[in-house]
């Protein structure tokens, strides 16, 4: 409500207008003034213009200041009746699909089977697959986790580890030079059976989980095979 305009005619003029140069400035009033005005409204027999009298009195308003319009005051009336407030309620569409009841049923279909994939829950639920993972990330705050494969162990493996390493260690101390010379590989798995690729596998959960998925062997599938060789100082060399 404060503040002063120039103008080229008058000069200095209190906000929000000169007569004179048709100057004008948006008003904007605070909640506590837009509240008051419409109180002062039901207060003296819901008329405007006996409304903007007690504003002018309450907020000591100069006589040179604007007080609200008629149609302020009525637009907030208008507003307060309809939504308990007198600001104006933003457009937008109703939601229609992450509604509480679709909320729920998400989330007790992914507590039951929190490693299905969401395409599927969404296919079992009768949702897009889009609404399904907004109702996972933005009101559940649900993420997907990354499932971690590891090497199921026998009884036997245990020791044979044990023993692997002394044998590793006895060589190193033998030959210091032998971890440059040594042939290393990776190898990916295709497996025929369809079993877990980790690619695609996850767990959608409000933490993670920490959770593991161990890998049976013998497994019916398919491999690939990357060697790492390094001998000294030469390059390593890929196949």
């Amino acid at each position: 409500m404060g503040g002063f305009a120039h103008c080229s005619r008058v000069g200095k003029l209190p906000l929000p207008f000169c007569s004179s140069c048709h100057l004008v400035s948006i008003q904007q009033w605070t909640v506590e003034e837009r509240a008051f005005a419409v109180k002062a409204y039901y207060q003296n027999g819901e008329r405007l213009v006996r409304a903007r009298p007690p504003f002018r009195t309450h907020f000591n308003v100069p006589r040179n200041r604007l007080v609200p319009s008629n149609h302020a005051i009525n637009t907030w009336v208008d507003n307060f009746e309809v939504s308990g407030s007198t600001s104006k309620k933003r457009g937008g569409s109703q939601k229609t699909v992450r509604t509480p009841e679709n909320i729920e049923r998400v989330r007790e279909s992914f507590e039951r089977s929190p490693r299905r994939s969401a395409v599927r829950h969404a296919t079992t639920l009768g949702i897009t697959p889009r609404s399904v993972r907004r109702i996972l990330n933005n009101d559940l705050h649900y993420y997907p986790y990354k499932i971690q494969i590891v090497q199921a162990l026998n009884t036997h493996d245990y020791g044979a580890r044990v023993r692997f390493c002394q044998e590793m260690l006895d060589l190193i101390s033998e030959d210091e030079d032998l971890v440059n010379n040594i042939w290393m590989s990776d190898e990916a798995h295709f497996y025929v059976c369809g079993f877990v690729n980790k690619q695609n596998f996850r767990c959608w959960s409000q933490a993670n989980s920490r959770s593991t998925s161990r890998k049976a062997s013998p497994i019916p599938k398919s491999d690939c095979m990357v060697r790492n060789v390094s001998i000294g100082n030469h390059p390593a060399l890929h196949f």
